[in-house]
């Protein structure tokens, strides 16, 4: 058996925020549909930065890696200072 939804005088399911005919209704604000979009923009813009910076830096700490394979072991002639 499915929950089913309360259904108002009007014949209109019930919905989130103020029910239909209600004059009172929170026409704009923190909940308003526009604040409500915009902030999930925003979620989703801060998503995709998030997983390009852990791209970036996991490419980094592999070139780190390919570089210090190749890096010369033995003491290094070239910095000492010329007398």
């Amino acid at each position: 058996t499915s929950p089913r939804k309360p259904i108002t005088t009007s014949g209109i399911p019930r919905r989130r925020g103020a029910q239909p005919g209600n004059t009172q209704a929170l026409k704009h604000g923190r909940h308003s549909k526009a604040s409500r979009a915009l902030r999930a923009r925003i979620h989703a813009f801060r998503k995709r930065v998030r997983l390009t910076l852990a791209g970036v830096e996991s490419q980094i700490e592999a070139r780190n890696k390919e570089s210090a394979k190749h890096a010369p072991r033995g003491p290094r002639k070239w910095l000492r200072k010329k007398r």
